[in-house]
């Protein structure tokens, strides 16, 4: 397969322009690449040229001042550039080339250095013109392809201000695996935007068109800002390739990283399988084999690494609970005017008044301590630590046509975490979505009583009951069975921090949604009172 790079070269010798371009189209042929060159005279506009994305940018170190008067040119000026602008241009090769000799001096106070150093004394030399080309050549990490396109054509503005970066990272994560020696060239790469994906990122069906074993096969790019995906592809390999087993995830397939954007590149769930569904599908018309199914393949697993307690020291609830990132003080008072607002809507409705501080709860004539004054009285309590997904609510768990097999997905907080992290997840979930009927019409107090009851007994089947208890019950049971303990204060008190911190994000929850949050925000403080 013959590649096309895009060169951008910067070169202010105009008599011998023609001939550099020559020289470099002539490197680049050797290693079987054709390349569109850009030949810029000075670094006035090299903002703009690179944020086109060139596969290479050639720097000549030495430029002519202008007005200086013969034999007057500044010095290192290529390399000065490089080292400003490589770190926010990763995904471009950096070349510096001059007729002057290069000394350690030079290139050590200007970090970081080029990727290539090149004399123009030899260019004229062909041996020396085919080894740079394949040198330079085979730094690229990026596997060019002819045309980007979008299903929806009207989804293609959102992106024009980072379409150069979309495809660099697309060029990126294909690199690895699509192989130019088995004639894998790549036409076009389009892209289909899938909802999902929490604020500021994107997430697309991509597929490729001309590469014989990968045509018509779809794949899934996660797209968004480098903070929110860099750890994503580390943590796949530390935690979920080799402790997770094969028919219970998705492959990733690239991980790619272009100025302040990253992509990761997943095999799509169950490829092109008829009828491939989300958990949350399942939730959302009542299906309770679902749900039980998916909690015994992963829970009950014998053949996963997760969910063994390690050897790490278990860490003190307060100290967990108060410094780890998703929990931390911080975020209190917004979680907190969550519950306070949600509680004066419904005390509106049932004619109750409230009150919600970071001391206390009230609710007509319930009343209970935080749980951030539970946990400073109890504080001493431990929780376990073991290896998991991080963020497995139904979203994140892919159900195919049989209902058999599933795949998880998106593993940017796989990893060590407190040991009911997936199962406090997964019963949110379910506490959120799963339903059969309309949601009966119970009044706070009644639900808050049933998630007391399902606190303290999760073998206890509790009539009358809404429908999302029997397989919450169900994923507490096997919670129970897994780590061979009972449900106790560390439990009651993740259960609650999480459904406060879904209380506090602005996710368009319904009513009976944001009710039955409260509710279980509200019996796991009492019930950590003991």
């Amino acid at each position: 397969m013959k590649r096309h790079f895009r060169v951008l070269l910067v070169e202010d010798d105009r008599d011998r322009k023609n001939r550099f371009v020559a020289v470099w189209k002539a490197a680049f042929a050797a290693a079987g690449v054709e390349i569109d060159i850009q030949v810029e005279e000075n670094f006035d506009d090299i903002a703009s040229h690179l944020k086109k994305r060139p596969h290479i940018a050639v720097f000549d170190n030495v430029f002519e001042v202008p007005g200086g008067g013969p034999g007057k040119a500044r010095d290192n000026l290529g390399i000065e550039q490089i080292s400003r602008l490589k770190p926010d241009h990763t995904d471009t090769v950096f070349a510096l080339y001059s007729l002057a000799t290069f000394s350690i001096d030079q290139l050590g106070v200007r970090i970081p250095n080029p990727d290539m150093l090149i004399t123009k004394t030899h260019l004229s030399n062909i041996e020396y013109q085919h080894y740079l080309g394949r040198t330079l050549a085979s730094r690229v990490q990026r596997l060019p392809f002819k045309n980007l396109s979008f299903t929806t054509p009207s989804v293609r503005p959102e992106f024009a201000d980072v379409e150069p970066e979309l495809a660099s990272i697309i060029e990126q994560c294909i690199a690895g695996f699509l192989n130019d020696e088995l004639d894998d060239e790549v036409i076009e790469v389009r892209l289909h935007k899938l909802t999902g994906g929490f604020s500021g990122s994107s997430v697309f069906r991509l597929e490729f068109f001309g590469s014989t074993r990968y045509e018509n096969i779809p794949f899934v790019l996660k797209f968004s800002r480098k903070a929110n995906v860099s750890n994503e592809a580390t943590r796949y390999n530390s935690f979920v390739r080799l402790q997770l087993s094969h028919d219970m995830r998705v492959d990733l397939i690239g991980y790619g990283e272009a100025g302040e954007w990253a992509g990761a590149c997943y095999a799509f769930a169950f490829g092109r399988a008829d009828g491939v569904v989300t958990l949350t599908d399942k939730l959302k018309e009542g299906d309770g084999t679902a749900v039980t199914t998916a909690v015994q393949r992963i829970f009950s697993s014998n053949t996963t690494g997760w969910y063994t307690l390690k050897k790490a020291k278990p860490q003190r609830l307060d100290d967990y609970f108060s410094n780890s990132e998703e929990y931390k003080l911080s975020k209190d008072d917004r979680r907190l005017a969550g519950l306070r607002g949600v509680l004066t809507e419904v005390g509106a409705e049932e004619g109750v008044s409230s009150t919600v501080s970071t001391d206390a709860i009230r609710f007509g004539t319930f009343e209970c301590g935080s749980l951030r004054r539970t946990l400073a009285k109890k504080g001493a309590g431990e929780i376990e630590l073991c290896f998991g997904h991080g963020d497995l609510n139904a979203n994140n768990i892919f159900i195919d046509g049989s209902g058999r097999n599933l795949a998880m997905i998106d593993f940017e907080y796989s990893g060590l975490d407190h040991c009911y992290k997936d199962f406090v997840s997964l019963e949110s979930s379910i506490r959120l979505e799963f339903r059969k009927t309309a949601f009966p019409d119970f009044k706070l107090m009644d639900l808050v009583e049933v998630e007391m009851k399902l606190f303290r007994d999760p073998d206890q089947v509790i009539a009358g009951a809404p429908e999302y208890v029997e397989p919450i019950r169900g994923l507490r049971k096997a919670a129970v069975a897994r780590f061979s303990r009972p449900l106790a204060l560390n439990y009651f008190v993740a259960v609650g921090l999480h459904s406060l911190k879904l209380l506090g994000v602005s996710a368009g929850w319904r009513p009976d949604q944001r009710k039955v949050l409260a509710a279980a925000t509200l019996a796991s403080a009492r019930c950590a009172e003991g």
